[in-house]
Parts: structure tokens; C-alpha cells; sequence
């Protein structure tokens, strides 16, 4: 069972020694929870990812889609609160996108990983006959898992045009749940 474990380990490393390219998108996204209150929040993505494993049709990559948004302005108080959404993602990448050479039409992607997610919720309590807002600033962290397609812009190319969804549950006291959708532009 060692010799096994070692020769995977091995595979892995210099997989990871030799085949190394790196590749990146920007793009736009939505985030929106449902505890410990419902939000919505928009932004932009920057996706880069490095890919260690591949073949003429696959690989698996290690990637960062860090999404920065903000919420819609309260009614309340008319100030707007900014999110960082911060996963890192084992993704396995097939077709078009998973290497620079693929230029198939469409590919996709699935993977998981860990996540660490920045922001602030509103809670309205009921004092008395009055409503007090409290602003609470959220460090949450948890697993994560995305998946996506990406289709073509053109034959002999390596850009894309991605769409990925997102989930989010975070493991600390806040037990936040997230889910996700991106668009981006692959270069």
C-alpha cells in the first residue's frame, strides 16, 4: 500500500514539475445567501488557475476565482457593503479550456475546494415599536464546490467564454450558506 501511495505522490509531483501552464479570465458575477439573511451581491471575478495534470483533453487545475462585490444600497441607511469571496478550487477541466491546445467547441469543469468569504449582513431587530438595524461583519470559512462550461470564441485560439456556478457552506459560527454564478472571458 505504500509503494502505491508513494508511486500517486510521485505521478503527481513531477506531473506537477513538467506540465505547468498558467491562464486566467475576468468577468462578472452574483453572490447571494440564504443564512443568516437573505442578500444578494454583484461584482467582478478574477479566475487565475494553474494547471499541473494534462492531456490532449483534460487536465486538472488548481485555481482562484476571487469574486469582489458589493450589495445593493440599504433603504435605510443608503450605504452599500462591500464582499470578498476568496475559494481555492481543485477543478477537472475537459474539452475546450483545459489546455492551451484544446479547440474544441464547448468543455466543462467540476471540482471543489476550500473557501473564505469577507463581508457584512444587516439584521433588523424589534425593539419595542421601533426596528434597530445591526451591521455585522461575517469571516466565514468552509468547503466549496463549482462547477461550469466553457464554450469558444474562435477555432485557433485558446479563449473561452465561461459561465460557473458556485456553493458555498461555511463550518464557522456564522454557518453561512452561498451560492454563485459568474460569467468571465477566459485569455
Amino acid at each position: 500500500m505504500r509503494k502505491i501511495i508513494l508511486l500517486l505522490v510521485f505521478i503527481v509531483i513531477s506531473g506537477m514539475a513538467f506540465s505547468q501552464t498558467f491562464m486566467h479570465g475576468v468577468g462578472a458575477g452574483l453572490m447571494w445567501s440564504h443564512h443568516p439573511v437573505e442578500s444578494i451581491s454583484g461584482g467582478i471575478v478574477y479566475s487565475p488557475k494553474i494547471i499541473f495534470l494534462q492531456t490532449n483533453r483534460s487536465s486538472v487545475s488548481v485555481g482562484l476565482p476571487i469574486y469582489l462585490a458589493t450589495t445593493p444600497i440599504s433603504y435605510r441607511d443608503n450605504e452599500s457593503e462591500f464582499a470578498t469571496h476568496i475559494p481555492v478550487m481543485v477543478n477537472y477541466n475537459f474539452g475546450r479550456g483545459s489546455t492551451l491546445t484544446n479547440h474544441t467547441l464547448m468543455g466543462f469543469f467540476v471540482g471543489g475546494g476550500f473557501a473564505y468569504h469577507h463581508g457584512t449582513i444587516e439584521n433588523s431587530n424589534k425593539v419595542s415599536s421601533n426596528y434597530r438595524n445591526n451591521i455585522e461583519t461575517i469571516d466565514a470559512f468552509g468547503p466549496a464546490a463549482n462547477a461550469g462550461i466553457r464554450i469558444g470564441t474562435g477555432r485557433h485560439t485558446k479563449k473561452n467564454i465561461e459561465v460557473s456556478f458556485f456553493y458555498f457552506k461555511a463550518i464557522n459560527a456564522h454557518k453561512l450558506q452561498m451560492f454563485g454564478i459568474g460569467t468571465q472571458y477566459n485569455f
